[in-house]
């Protein structure tokens, strides 16, 4: 049965037993959140146990993940985006794309337990050796309470669709009429053919919406209504100032003021 590693490091002189288990269980929630983003099923698709422990200085729980019953192994994905998550919090000060409310809500508990004896919170995994730890501080929870009111409302997004890909999590990409980027909008197979079909096309998409700091829309969770607007026009208009409106010809018509000049 496929399984993936990764270790959560406590980096203290000394820890109490509540302290220790709060600090893994809002790290197994990270992870549990993040699962639950990537999986097909809506829920999380992966199961964790302790396959080491340790409470010398500094404290070590190593954890390995694998798929529920015969559900497709995501562990690889789940612990490389929920390391790159905690690195985009923590270093970069962003909301990371996979980490939903929840997410952020665990990671902000987590960093708020360090200081006062904790120094940090470290997350590796041994499946990639070459990559750097993530290191977690109290700076962490600043940067959750700044980007967590950028979370997902109910809204629309207007656009011309050209991107689409089913490899896992069905989604198309809509350029956003307003702004001219690109938002990610997750869609259920059972409208593949409606989308295949508006490939090209200015459509409109309305669902659980989040907007990056600006405002601006960044992506669709769950796409609830999805409609052809029309098809775009490969090029513009020749009269599309509509300076000719009231002439049947425009080209005609301004050949005939070059021979009256």
């Amino acid at each position: 049965m496929p399984e993936t590693p990764v270790t959560f490091v406590i980096d203290a002189d000394e820890i109490s037993p509540e302290k220790f288990t709060l600090l893994l269980r809002e790290f197994l929630g990270v992870l549990s959140e993040v699962d639950r983003e990537l999986s097909d099923f809506g829920d999380p698709s992966l199961l964790w146990r302790i396959t080491s422990l340790s409470y010398n200085s500094p404290a070590a729980v190593g954890l390995m993940s694998r798929p529920k019953g015969k559900r497709p192994d995501i562990g690889p994905q789940v612990i490389t985006t929920s390391l790159a998550g905690l690195h985009e919090i923590q270093k970069e000060r962003q909301r990371p794309i996979a980490f939903n409310d929840d997410a952020l809500t665990h990671v902000r508990e987590m960093a708020r337990q360090t200081g006062n004896g904790i120094r940090h919170v470290i997350a590796r995994s041994d499946l990639y050796p070459n990559s750097p730890p993530v290191t977690v501080t109290r700076d962490a929870a600043a940067t959750v309470d700044r980007v967590l009111p950028m979370g997902y409302s109910f809204g629309s997004v207007e656009g011309r669709l050209e991107g689409l890909d089913i490899h896992r999590q069905p989604r198309f990409t809509v350029y956003d009429a307003v702004t001219g980027r690109a938002v990610r909008c997750y869609f259920d197979t059972t409208e593949l053919d409606k989308v295949k079909a508006a490939v090209g096309r200015k459509v409109i998409v309305s669902g659980k919406l989040r907007r990056d700091p600006e405002g601006r829309p960044q992506q669709v969770r769950q796409v609830d209504f999805f409609e052809v607007l029309d098809v775009a026009p490969p090029h513009p208009p020749r009269d599309a100032a509509g300076a000719f409106g009231e002439v049947e010809d425009p080209e005609n018509y301004l050949e005939r003021l070059r021979d009256i000049g």
